[in-house]
């Protein structure tokens, strides 16, 4: 794609992972500054894409998960409930394929073990 922003070349293989990686975690609050800035200047996506891979080569873009060679998914626990009541779990937790997918598992799981044990002490 001659004259975009994904071009051949070191740079645009960069870019692209690097939007990958922010599509797979959450920005860090410093790389979400540092961007705030740059758009708020008025800069063309041309240029944001210079520091986009600057951090990322600094490793400064994205929150990296400890366990990321492990991305195979993991049953966490099971359901088998019937006759319970409805329990909240915040959306942004389990809507987005991010890190925060985990809070949102723990607290499906914490609901869980609440409703199993209500229901063995009857």
């Amino acid at each position: 794609m001659k004259g975009t922003l994904f071009e051949t070349g070191e740079h645009g293989i960069q870019l692209k992972k690097a939007i990958e990686d922010i599509h797979r975690a959450p920005l860090l609050q410093s790389a979400t500054d540092i961007l705030n800035r740059q758009l708020k200047s008025g800069i063309n996506d041309h240029d944001l894409a210079d520091p986009v891979v600057g951090l990322r080569q600094d490793v400064r873009l994205t929150r990296i998960a400890e366990d990321e060679e492990a991305s195979e998914p993991q049953v966490i626990c099971s359901l088998g409930l019937r006759n319970v009541r409805a329990l909240f779990v915040d959306p942004d937790h389990i809507q987005r394929q991010t890190p925060r997918i985990l809070r949102g598992a723990r607290t499906v799981c914490e609901h869980l073990d609440q409703v199993r044990a209500a229901r063995n002490s009857r």
